[in-house]
């Protein structure tokens, strides 16, 4: 695929066969089933490329988007400033759509949008996220701007953002010109880009500050090969600043200068190249799976009920519902597995937890002796380099401790539940087809479950925001903690600090983050919760659908047969005119799974 329109076109076109398909299901009684496939055209129409902008605050994220935008919409300032996730989509007029915690969306008024994203205070507003619709060609070209929080400036807004990363189709990092690699941004770009396959790149914002000085530009293009060129990503230097005032100016050449057009032409072709087929591979899978479903299921099935004798037909209605009784109740278990996963799941990880705090101080103690003071600095100086320093080396331990002891817990204790899962789907489809006396020949549980990307993404995620939970349940004590320990003047002369403060130093770090254990441990099983929910309700709702497209069948049959032979042969002819409809789409939608 290489253009929008290409991808738009197909995009709708899948998205009609779905709903035909869907059209197709409800004739034979698959109701709850064709249900889904409506919710997943709606889905497909509205499944635009997500472009996400992170990094560091100070870098220009928001300057980058306005200038693509052409108009100063986003906030702008030196401080953190963008506290909830914006999104950028197309619309013939501009207006403002705002998402709160608690409660239903509206509209605001396009003037208010800084009101309801920006950070006021270091407080976050009560916002989960915002929706600005703005006449941009480039959104409409199926393209919606992520604007998120700055990372590393506050535990909560970093978390937003690496939710948002596992569903983003490219990834901009936007780094600054006149900054250096700092370490966190090295950290984050280890632990959340390193293992991404494709679509990253990496944005030199502000690169007008050093364009005219060749010396700058060298050592900043050597400092960007050798620390960034392993990411598997496209780097580009521009300024978003000079970018912006060349759209606001109606500027081609300073526009040209500023590099964001190239920026722009990469990324669209990465879009249309890369990642459009990727984006209708689940929707059609889904698609060629319903029609299966209809026409080797639901219409073989339909017909072999319309065939069996009246009488039979009821026996099989007076035994179906306590048979439908032990299916429910075989749901029910399905939730028992994953209380008890998340369980076993948890001791894992807090057994990995307690290692951790039963080690710390012994490793503080170690690496606390490379702390070096700067010899100009003051008493206050001094006192908050220490502060920095031990918030630093916890951040650091966290991330290995949630790369190198959760994440690879997480992902063993996520297998062993989808092959769980597994084993209750394959027992359940079994007793279905049981209940019916009907042998089916297509095996639905064979079907792969949880292939989404979040699925995959979620140790990762977990383990990440894990980590920087744990230091924001903790940072604030670390200062009270280290700094009420009425050793003060052993450290406020000198370049080091002695291995008798060092020792007390570590001691009280540990102890304060022993105070937290409790808190940390309800944190992780909150997490785990949330996320084996939406496990268990992708497996449930199929469940339900084939419950209930069951009894809906042999309802239908009875009231057919009821009526006569006259009225069961037209369902006979509905059934097959049906069936071939359904094989048909099924041709249609390979088509365009083969072309993609």
């Amino acid at each position: 695929m290489q253009t929008f329109e290409e991808y738009r076109i197909t995009r709708e076109k899948s998205a009609e066969l779905l709903l035909a398909i869907s059209e197709q299901l409800t004739l034979l009684g698959g109701e709850a089933k064709a249900k889904s496939l409506q919710s997943a055209a709606k889905r497909l129409l509205s499944n635009d490329f997500r472009i996400i902008f992170c990094g560091e605050f100070k870098r220009g994220k928001s300057t980058l988007i306005n200038a693509l935008l052409g108009k100063k919409s986003l906030p702008m300032k030196v401080a953190p400033c963008t506290g909830v996730i914006t999104e950028v989509k197309y619309a013939s007029k501009a207006e403002v759509l705002v998402y709160p915690l608690e409660g239903e969306p509206f509209q605001a008024p396009i003037e208010d949008l800084k009101k309801h994203i920006a950070i006021q205070n270091n407080e976050t507003p009560d916002i989960s996220r915002v929706e600005l619709f703005f006449p941009l060609e480039l959104c409409k070209n199926a393209i919606t701007l992520i604007d998120s929080p700055g990372l590393n400036e506050d535990w909560r807004r970093t978390q937003i953002s690496l939710q948002e990363l596992s569903k983003a189709d490219a990834v901009v990092m936007v780094l600054s010109c006149e900054m250096a690699l700092s370490r966190s941004e090295m950290d984050f770009i280890q632990s959340r880009l390193l293992d991404r396959k494709l679509g990253t790149f990496f944005v030199w914002n502000r690169y007008d500050a050093i364009w005219n000085d060749n010396e700058e530009i060298a050592a900043l293009r050597e400092r960007s090969q050798s620390r960034l060129s392993k990411y598997n990503a496209q780097t580009y230097y521009l300024s978003a600043r000079e970018a912006l005032v060349a759209q606001l100016k109606s500027d081609e050449q300073r526009l040209l200068r500023s590099g964001l057009p190239s920026f722009m032409d990469s990324l669209e072709k990465f879009l249309t190249e890369k990642r459009a087929s990727v984006k209708l591979v689940e929707p059609l899978q889904l698609g060629l799976k319903a029609a299966q479903y209809g026409a080797n299921i639901l219409s073989l099935r339909a017909l072999a009920l319309l065939n069996a004798p009246l009488e039979d037909l009821r026996k099989r209605e007076a035994r179906l519902r306590p048979r439908l009784d032990e299916l429910e109740r075989q749901r029910k278990l399905l939730s028992e597995a994953i209380e008890e996963s998340i369980e076993d799941i948890l001791n894992d990880l807090i057994e990995c937890l307690d290692d951790f705090l039963g080690s710390m101080a012994t490793q503080a103690y170690n690496d606390s002796a490379d702390i070096l003071f700067p010899s100009d600095a003051n008493r206050q100086e001094r006192q908050d380099f220490l502060v920095r320093w031990y918030r630093q080396w916890l951040r650091e331990a966290l991330q290995k401790l949630a790369k190198e002891q959760m994440e690879p817990k997480l992902r063993q204790g996520f297998e062993e539940l989808k092959e769980d899962l597994q084993t209750q789907r394959k027992i359940f489809h079994a007793n279905l087809q049981d209940i019916l006396d009907l042998d089916e020949g297509l095996d639905l549980s064979s079907a792969p479950l949880f292939d989404t990307e979040w699925i995959k993404e979620l140790p990762l995620f977990i383990s990440t925001a894990l980590a920087l939970l744990i230091l924001g349940a903790s940072s604030s004590a670390i200062a009270i903690s280290l700094l009420g320990l009425g050793a003060l003047r052993a450290w406020l002369a000198g370049q080091t600090v002695n291995e008798l403060e060092r020792r007390k130093f570590a001691e009280a770090l540990a102890k304060t983050l022993k105070s937290k254990r409790a808190e940390i441990i309800k944190l992780l099983r909150e997490h785990l919760e949330t996320s084996c929910r939406e496990m268990h309700q992708e497996i449930d709702q199929e469940m339900d659908q084939l419950i209930k497209d069951t009894n809906l069948q042999l309802q239908s049959a009875i009231s057919s047969r009821e009526e006569g032979e006259n009225k069961a042969e037209q369902e006979r002819e509905k059934i097959l005119s049906c069936q071939h409809a359904l094989k048909q789409h099924f041709l249609q939608l390979s088509e365009i799974a083969q072309d993609e």
